[in-house]
C-alpha cells in the first residue's frame, strides 16, 4: 500500500475518534476567528492566517480530516463575512484542496516535519493561491490574468517566509502537546 492510500486509511480511521472531532472543531473554531481578520488588499487579493488551523488538523489527523475542515472553514467563513465575489463551491474546492496538501504532507512527518511544512505551504501557495484561485477569478469574474498572476505571484512569494516561520513556530508546539496529552 503506497503512503499515500496509508494516509488516507489511517486518516479515516481518526474520524471514528471522539478526541479527533473535538480537536479539530477546535482547530476550525480557531480558523474562523482568524478568517474575520483577513486583510483585502484589493478586490482579488487578501492576506489571511486562516491556513494555520488548516494545517494544523492535516498534521494531527490527516489528509480526509483536513479535506473536510477545509470545506467547512471555507463555508462557514463566508457566511460569516463579506465577500466581493459572492459564494462560489469552486473556491470550497480549492480550499479542500489545501487541506488535501496539509493533510498529505504534514500528516506523520516525524523527524522531517520541517521541510514538510516548507513543501507544503510551497505546494499550497504555488497551486492553490497561484494557480487555482487566479484561474477561478479569471475564469468565473473576467479578471485581467497577467495583473492579477503578477499580483498573487508577488504576494505569495513575499508571504511565504512568513507563512513558514509562523507553521513551524506554532505546529512543532502542538505537534508535542498532542504527544503528551
Amino acid at each position: 500500500m503506497t503512503w499515500v492510500l496509508r494516509s488516507f486509511f489511517e486518516s479515516a480511521k481518526e474520524l471514528k475518534k471522539v478526541r479527533t472531532i473535538a480537536g479539530a472543531g477546535m482547530l476550525i473554531a480557531v480558523s474562523i476567528a482568524v478568517n474575520s481578520l483577513t486583510l483585502n488588499i484589493s478586490a482579488s487579493l487578501r492576506l489571511s492566517f486562516t491556513f494555520l488551523g488548516i494545517a494544523a488538523i492535516g498534521m494531527l489527523y490527516g489528509p480526509v480530516v483536513s479535506m473536510f475542515a477545509g470545506g467547512i472553514v471555507d463555508i462557514i467563513g463566508f457566511l460569516m463575512t463579506t465577500s466581493a465575489f459572492g459564494f462560489n463551491p469552486v473556491w470550497t474546492v480549492f480550499e479542500m484542496l489545501a487541506g488535501l496538501i496539509y493533510g498529505l504532507l504534514l500528516y506523520k512527518a516525524g523527524e522531517m516535519l520541517i521541510p514538510r511544512i516548507f513543501f507544503a505551504q510551497t505546494a499550497v501557495n504555488v497551486f492553490i493561491h497561484i494557480g487555482l484561485n487566479s484561474w477561478g477569478l479569471i475564469y468565473f469574474f473576467n479578471v485581467a490574468p497577467i495583473p492579477r498572476l503578477v499580483g498573487a505571484t508577488i504576494k505569495n512569494g513575499l508571504l511565504l517566509p512568513a507563512e513558514v516561520i509562523i507553521m513551524i513556530a506554532l505546529l512543532l508546539p502542538i505537534r508535542e502537546i498532542n504527544r503528551r496529552v
